[in-house]
């Protein structure tokens, strides 16, 4: 159970990574600290814009200095209020939108890598690079052979190390692909909102809540904030989850989870009657919202609902659930309850369906059948540890 629970002080006990060239801003003379974080022209862009509540969101790795920044802005902006936002309610680069209604601000000023979709003021850091040292690992690292015509080659300027990115690529590509595999054997899917500030999400999610229709498959739309196992797992019967975020939040290595997730664009890869794709891959809304017209999806109108199909994962034929099919009158008529006070029949439900396979589907409900009981003292504490818990 340790992989799908995790203790409520987590949070509070949680170490964050911290690397010693940033926490040595702490010890730089005051211009470079300001200049570092643009808190003349982060403050220029509060004046002009006549903002009186802003919010200051920082990410983990930034929170150190978030108290240093507050400071330096309230004494040039004067009168106007600044709120400190941590823990963000999705990733890190999402504007938190949620976070800065609580407190009502007419802006926010965003540090670190982000997406975007209001008006913000973004502050990525300037981190000095030495041109000298960049040059000379790059240039070890391009090979002498003209063979190759597209060479990706990522620099650290705070470790000052190279890396070629291609070969870690093509293993995400095959990786990917396995994914988009579990996808297509699944029929309940549950579409994970896992951002509110990119634009285009809410056509997204209606989009795919017709693709999924389309393809006879059950949709559930979840909005449950971070990811972790221990939230998904509360959803056993969802077969498959498809991760609505931004482009740095959208690839969750799934090992840790119960369910695969996959992205919008390999859930439409895996509703295609025939499989090929050529490794192009899509993460940004737009882009994947234009093209819905020429990816021609199953309907699933034609196909004969008795063909199996094969499974690449498991090397077997299987039967596809449909969901939504057309049914007569009389058989989409709720029969809420029979004789034995309990549900006779829900069309059309997976969790109708998967409830009826569990063992245990919860306390009869036995009424009139035991008396009243007499009034007790509860319990004292949180649900992972109560104040009697020891005695």
């Amino acid at each position: 159970m340790a992989t799908f629970s995790s203790s409520s002080e987590d949070p509070i006990s949680r170490v964050v990574d911290v690397r010693p060239d940033e926490t040595a801003l702490h010890l730089a003379s005051s211009q470079k600290f300001e200049d570092y974080y643009d808190i003349d022209e982060t403050a220029q862009w509060i004046t002009n814009g006549d903002y009186q509540r802003v919010a200051l969101q920082f990410p983990d790795e930034l929170l150190h200095d978030s108290v240093r920044i507050y400071r330096s802005l309230k004494n040039k902006v004067g009168s106007r209020d600044l709120y400190i936002l941590a823990d963000t309610s999705y990733g890190s680069c999402c504007v938190d939108e949620v976070a800065s209604q609580h407190v009502d601000a007419t802006a926010i000023v965003h540090y670190g890598h982000a997406t975007y979709r209001l008006p913000v003021m973004y502050v990525f850091g300037k981190k000095p690079i030495d041109l000298d040292d960049c040059i000379e690992k790059l240039a070890n690292m391009v090979p002498e052979s003209q063979d190759r015509v597209f060479v990706v080659i990522s620099y650290d300027p705070d470790s000052k190390s190279t890396r070629l990115e291609s070969s870690r690529t093509n293993r995400l590509l095959m990786r990917r692909y396995a994914v988009v595999q579990k996808a297509r054997d699944a029929d309940v899917f549950g579409i994970l909102v896992g951002t509110l500030g990119v634009a285009n999400y809410l056509p997204l999610i209606k989009h795919i809540r017709e693709i999924l229709k389309r393809a006879h498959k059950k949709s559930y739309t979840i909005s449950v904030g971070k990811l972790n196992p221990a939230k998904l797992a509360n959803f056993l019967e969802v077969e498959c989850f498809v991760l609505v975020a931004c482009p740095e939040n959208s690839l969750i290595d799934a090992k840790d989870f119960l369910r695969p997730i996959v992205t919008p664009y390999e859930l439409e890869i895996a509703l295609q009657a025939e499989q090929n794709w050529t490794g192009r891959y899509i993460l940004d809304f737009e882009k994947l919202l234009a093209e819905q017209d020429r990816l021609e999806v199953q309907n699933g109108q034609t196909e004969d609902r008795d063909q199996p199909m094969f499974s690449l994962i498991t090397g077997r034929y299987r039967h596809a659930k449909r969901y939504g099919d057309t049914l007569s009158i009389d058989s989409q008529a709720l029969v809420a309850r029979n004789g034995d006070s309990s549900i006779a029949r829900l069309p059309d439900s997976a969790a109708g369906d998967f409830l009826q396979t569990r063992a245990y589907r919860g306390l009869d409900m036995r009424v009139g059948e035991d008396s009243p009981s007499v009034l007790e003292q509860g319990r004292v504490g949180i649900a992972s540890g109560y104040t009697d818990d020891h005695k």
